[in-house]
Formats: C-alpha cells, structure tokens, sequence
C-alpha cells in the first residue's frame, strides 16, 4: 500500500510544530491503521488509535488536551466515519476531520451525505501524500 521502505520521503520534511499536535486514527484495517499511524509519528505527532467508533469515542472521553484531527476510514462496522466525527464534534469541538477511503468515486461520499468539497484521502496513498493531507487539513504549511 505506501512502499516497502517506512522511511521517510525525502520531498517532506518533519514540522515542529507537529509535535505538540494529537491525532486520532480510527480504521478496521489494522495493518493500514499501524502504517498510518507510524508514518504519522515518524513525522512528530502525538498519535491516539483505536479500530472502530466505539473505541474512538472511549479514546475521545478518557484524552485528556486537544485532538486536533480525526483520520478516520468512511465505511467501518458498527459506526461509519461521519457518524463518529458527528459524535467526536460533541466532545471536542475544535477538533478537524480528515476521511480516507478505498472507495473513490463521488457516489459513495454522497451515500453518507459527504459533500466532494470534504477533505478526503484515497487508500492506498504514498507516506508524503498523507503528510501533506494532514498539514493541509491542520492549517500547516506543506
């Protein structure tokens, strides 16, 4: 899915700033969540997991500080993406939403009332396609 190598890309450095910043990756997919999230660590985040949306709102009520962004997957059991950023929103209200999806096309945004317009990532993607996501989603520079 992001390579053999889990180092990180030459094309995007580190950002301090990333270090005082929390993100809360929430994916059925284990493999893709632990990528996900050490490529995010790797770059400085503090990084909170959990592999559905009962186990993120657990997270979201026992965190103590900010969470700056939810990367959640769209489609999960149980509870989908927008319905857990529905109920994160109620806990921690300042706190963005970046989605990720390996169903691409417009239609299956639309089935979850999701505009285009949203910020979205297409799986699989390369480690520097997804820092750039997240700084682009948090307000950082590229």
């Amino acid at each position: 899915m992001m390579g053999d190598s889990m180092s990180k890309p030459r094309e995007v450095s580190p950002e301090p700033s990333s270090q005082s910043q929390t993100i809360l990756v929430v994916d059925d997919e284990r493999m893709v969540r632990e990528v996900v999230c050490k490529i995010l660590r790797l770059y400085g985040y503090t990084v909170l997991e959990a592999n559905h949306g009962v186990e993120a709102l657990r997270i979201c009520h026992e965190h103590v500080g900010p969470i700056h962004l939810l990367l959640t997957d769209i489609l999960m059991p149980g509870m989908n993406g927008p319905h857990l950023a529905q109920r994160v929103a109620t806990l921690h209200p300042h706190t963005r939403v970046l989605y990720m999806s390996g169903y691409p096309d417009d239609d299956s945004l639309a089935h979850f009332g999701l505009h285009p317009e949203i910020a979205f990532i297409q799986k699989p993607f390369l480690p520097d396609v997804l820092i750039r996501k997240v700084r682009e989603v948090l307000g950082a520079p590229g």
